[in-house]
C-alpha cells in the first residue's frame, strides 16, 4: 500500500464517495473496488473477513460497514444486485458488531437489492424489517406500499403509507405519486387528484433543486453559483460573507433583481429575504 495506505485509501474513499454523489457510479465502482482489492490483498495471504473489516476501520475514514454498504450501493446503481449482495450482507454483519443491530437503511438495501434480483418476498421481509427496527421509516413504507400494488392490494399499500399523509407537501415527489396511485387505484377520485396536484408542486420542486446541484457542480464559478452560495451562507448564519459576496455579485451585475432583493433584505430588517425559489435558475444554464 505505501508508505501512506491511510492517506491513499482515504483519497479513494473520498473519490468514490463524489463520484456516487454526482451519479457517476462506474467510476465510483472503480474506486470502490480499487480499496477492496489492495487492502485484502496488502499482506502475503489475502485477507478473511474478520481481518479486512479491522483493516478497512484502520486506513478509511468511515467505519467498514459504511465502506460496503456504500459500495453495494454502488454496484445497485450499476444494476449488479448479486454482487451486491455480498458487500451488502459483509455490511450488515459488521455493523451487528459494531452497533448490536443493523440499521433500517442497510435493511432497506438488502431489500432493494432482493428486488433487483426479482425476489419480491425477500424484498418485502427486509423492508419490514427496516418498518420494525423504526416505524417512522417513510422510505421503508414507501416500497412496502408498491410491493403492495404489484400485488394488486391497494388497500395494504394504504395500510403502509397512511401514517405519512400527515407530511402532505413535505413528502417528496415519489410519496405524493404514491398516494396518488392508491386512492386511484380505491376509487377515491377527490384524495387521488388532491395527491396529484400535491405530486405535480413536489415535482417541480425536486427538478429545480436538481438544477441547483447541477448548477453548482456543472459550473461553480458562474454567476448563478455564486448567488447560491451566497445565499447559503445567508441561510446559515453568515450574514456578513452574504453580504460580501452579494456586493461582489450587484457589481457584476448591476440589473440582477434577485441579488437587489436580497441586498435590500440585509440592510434593511423589515423586509423578508427572497426565497431561492425566486431565482430565475434556468437562465443561469
Amino acid at each position: 500500500l505505501g508508505e501512506f495506505p491511510e492517506m491513499k485509501m482515504r483519497s479513494y474513499y473520498l473519490q468514490a464517495s463524489v463520484f456516487s454523489d454526482t451519479n457517476d457510479s462506474e467510476k465510483a465502482e472503480e474506486f470502490f473496488a480499487r480499496i477492496l482489492d489492495e487492502v485484502s490483498t496488502s499482506s502475503d495471504t489475502t485477507l478473511e473477513y474478520e481481518d479486512l473489516v479491522k483493516e478497512l476501520d484502520k486506513v478509511l475514514p468511515v467505519p467498514a460497514f459504511v465502506f460496503f454498504l456504500d459500495y453495494g450501493r454502488t454496484l445497485l446503481d450499476q444494476q449488479k444486485p448479486r454482487v451486491a449482495i455480498r458487500q451488502i450482507a459483509i455490511g450488515i454483519e459488521s455493523q451487528r458488531v459494531a452497533l448490536g443491530m443493523p440499521t433500517p437503511e442497510a435493511c432497506v438495501l438488502m431489500g432493494n437489492a432482493a428486488e433487483q434480483v426479482g425476489n419480491l418476498d425477500g424484498a418485502v421481509r427486509f423492508w419490514d424489517q427496516a418498518l420494525q427496527l423504526d416505524p417512522s421509516h417513510f422510505p421503508a413504507r414507501e416500497l412496502l406500499a408498491n410491493a403492495a400494488l404489484k400485488k394488486g392490494d391497494a388497500k395494504q399499500a394504504l395500510e403502509w403509507i397512511k401514517p405519512m399523509e400527515p407530511q402532505d407537501r413535505r413528502l417528496p415527489y415519489s410519496s405524493a405519486y404514491l398516494f396518488q396511485r392508491v386512492y386511484g387505484f380505491l376509487g377515491n377520485q377527490e384524495a387521488a387528484e388532491k395527491w396529484q396536484r400535491v405530486a405535480e408542486e413536489r415535482r417541480e420542486y425536486e427538478k429545480r433543486q436538481t438544477a441547483l446541484r447541477r448548477l453548482m457542480v456543472d459550473k461553480p464559478k458562474s454567476h448563478g453559483a455564486k448567488v447560491v452560495r451566497a445565499h447559503f451562507f445567508f441561510t446559515r448564519g453568515n450574514v456578513l460573507q452574504a453580504k460580501m459576496l452579494f456586493e461582489e455579485l450587484n457589481r457584476e451585475d448591476p440589473k440582477d433583481q434577485f441579488v437587489l432583493d436580497c441586498l435590500a433584505s440585509i440592510n434593511d430588517k423589515e423586509k423578508p429575504f427572497p426565497s431561492l425559489d425566486q431565482l430565475p435558475i434556468d437562465t443561469q444554464f
